[in-house]
């Protein structure tokens, strides 16, 4: 896990990404990844597997425009805590549609919380997600001249089966990130 001192001494750093409502969206540039082990949402004990590993979950800060009165001199950085397999999946599958392999500081990624899932017995239904990402522009080569390229469009394949879950609320052809 890592962590730096200011967010240490100076209280624990960006607050977390809030998806109150079915349609809210969290977008923004990221600013730093990191992850951490998991802890439970009561006890705030730290969660394993049942092979003894520890469950882990990544963090990525968003700078967004976003500002809570109620946060003292807050500057619009959202961290998101990506623990759930839909999240993952969801913002997975946005990286894949641009061609690049990961996530990258710098890079805008937004996140719409699209619905409920099934819930398992006793548990509160999973909440669903489409994530959208565009990465950095990309700096020429040294041999270039300095201008910024995009990265080129990639074909979208259909997918062979239909989805398990609800479509995104995001109509097709637009973007989370405007």
């Amino acid at each position: 896990m890592s962590q730096q001192a200011n967010d240490i001494i100076m209280g624990g750093g960006a607050p977390a990404a809030k998806f109150t409502h079915i349609g809210a969206i969290v977008k923004g540039t990221i600013t730093d990844l990191s992850s951490s082990q998991m802890t439970d949402i009561k006890t705030k004990e730290r969660k394993f597997w049942n092979d003894g590993n520890p469950m882990m979950q990544a963090i990525i800060t968003l700078q967004t425009d976003e500002r809570d009165p109620q946060i003292s001199n807050d500057d619009g950085k959202r961290r998101l805590f990506v623990s759930s397999k839909a999240m993952r999946e969801a913002i997975k599958a946005a990286v894949e549609r641009t061609g690049q392999r990961e996530l990258v500081v710098g890079g805008e990624l937004g996140v719409q919380y699209t619905g409920d899932g099934v819930p398992e017995p006793n548990l509160s239904p999973p909440k669903l997600y489409a994530a959208d990402y565009r990465p950095p522009a990309m700096q020429t080569s040294l041999l270039g001249a300095g201008a910024a390229q995009t990265p080129p469009e990639q074909p979208q394949q259909p997918p062979t089966q239909p989805p398990a879950q609800p479509a995104p609320s995001v109509p097709a052809g637009t973007s989370l990130l405007g």
